[in-house]
Parts: structure tokens; C-alpha cells; sequence
């Protein structure tokens, strides 16, 4: 994702008109023929930890364009509320929210899930005391009964 790209969308006629899902479908579709190529260089990169040292002396940065970026944070450019509505577009656009998103739908459903279980009933629970207390559970009867009903649960 390239921030440049969401802010000259604030340059076009319909800045608050949202993308149609046909457009963001054909964005995301792999093009016949794409190939992505790992340079060498980029691999090490995933192993060793990268300090700001090496990346300003790599090559191929655009320290202008960095330079530009940090001028626009100074300045406030990127709290003006239309930008940010760009950057989160693009955000989106890319796809990398797609999993947190997912993710977020799990936790919105186990949450409701969880409010449909019942609660403790005390009433139950007070009873359960007395008749351990009075013995209930050891009389032949309530022990043939209590397996019984475990039965017809467990079997169907």
C-alpha cells in the first residue's frame, strides 16, 4: 500500500464516493501472468533486525520522499479528517485487514454465544447441599436413577 496513492485521491472529483465491490474484487484478483521475486537482498533482511542506520543507507530509499512524509506529520497533513478517510480506504483496498476483520466477526459471535448461556441457579445448587447432606445421593434408588438418566443422555 502506498500512502501517496490515498492522498491524490483528496485531488479527485468524488473523494467521498466509496469504491464498488466489482472494482475491489478486480483489485484484489491475481493478474495471469504476476510473479512476485524475493530479491537475495530483501531475505536477509527477514533475519537480521533492521535499525535506521541500514535503511538510510540502502540504495534505493528516497530520502526526499521520506523528507516530504515527515514535513507532512509535522505539519498535521495527515489529521485533516478527508485524508485519513483516503489512508483507511486504501487500508482497506489493500486487503491486509481481511484476516482482523474475520477475526472480529469470530469474536462478535462468541460473545453473543457466551450471553446465551444460562446462568447458575442457585435454587439448584441449594438443593444439590441438602440432599448430599441428608444422603440422598447414596440411597440405591437415586444412584440407579442418576445412571439411568446418564444413559438415555449419553446413548440418545
Amino acid at each position: 500500500m502506498r500512502i501517496e496513492n490515498a492522498i491524490n485521491e483528496l485531488r479527485g472529483p468524488d473523494v467521498s464516493e466509496k469504491r464498488n465491490e466489482e472494482v475491489r474484487k478486480r483489485r484484489r484478483a491475481p493478474k495471469a501472468g504476476d510473479v512476485v521475486e524475493i530479491s537475495n537482498q530483501a531475505r536477509s533482511l527477514n533475519v537480521s533486525k533492521i535499525k535506521v542506520a541500514d535503511v538510510d543507507a540502502a540504495p534505493d530509499v528516497r530520502q526526499a520522499r521520506i523528507n516530504a512524509v515527515r514535513q507532512r506529520v509535522a505539519e498535521g497533513f495527515y489529521d485533516r479528517p478527508e485524508v485519513r478517510e483516503a489512508i483507511a480506504d486504501a487500508v482497506l483496498d489493500s486487503g491486509m485487514v481481511d484476516d482482523v476483520r474475520s477475526e472480529a466477526k469470530q469474536v462478535k459471535q462468541a460473545r453473543e454465544d457466551i450471553q446465551n448461556v444460562p446462568d447458575v441457579r442457585e435454587d439448584h445448587v441449594e438443593q444439590a447441599k441438602r440432599r448430599i447432606a441428608t444422603g440422598f445421593y447414596d440411597l440405591q434408588t437415586t444412584q440407579n436413577e442418576i445412571g439411568r438418566r446418564l444413559s438415555e443422555s449419553l446413548i440418545g
